[in-house]
């Protein structure tokens, strides 16, 4: 009976140490977990705020590119436009001065026209008058 006794309070202890054991590793546990999941939570973070810094940076440049070639674009624009502009300019001050000579021709003959009327006029009245002389 002593000895079972004795067994007894023996294996009680044994599993009071085992349990104490067990407590030191939870507590143990517990700590690492509490320690290490907030600074986990905490690099993880810092990844995703980098990548998103990242990914601003990227876009940013992406649209600074496109501005650039807006820009490149909208000054070739320009310039062409210039170019057409000049172009149509040189073209219209050539036809002004071609329609000008063309009028200046067309004044000339139609005076040469009046001329030539007048003349027919005054050999009309010639004639006239002389047939009028010429039957007496």
């Amino acid at each position: 009976d002593q000895n079972l006794k004795g067994d007894i309070c023996l294996s009680v202890q044994k599993l009071a140490k085992q349990m104490s054991l067990v407590v030191k590793d939870v507590n143990i546990l517990a700590r690492v977990i509490k320690d290490d999941i907030p600074r986990s939570i905490q690099v993880n973070t810092d990844h995703i705020e980098d990548k998103i810094a990242e990914a601003s940076k990227d876009v940013k440049t992406c649209f600074e590119l496109m501005e650039s070639k807006l820009k490149v674009t909208e000054l070739d624009l320009s310039m062409k436009i210039t170019m057409v502009e000049g172009n149509l300019g040189q073209k219209i001050d050539a036809n002004s001065t071609r329609l000008s000579s063309v009028e200046e021709t067309l004044a000339g003959l139609l005076k040469v026209q009046q001329e030539q009327n007048e003349t027919n006029k005054a050999l009309t009245d010639f004639l006239i008058s002389n047939k009028g002389e010429g039957s007496g």
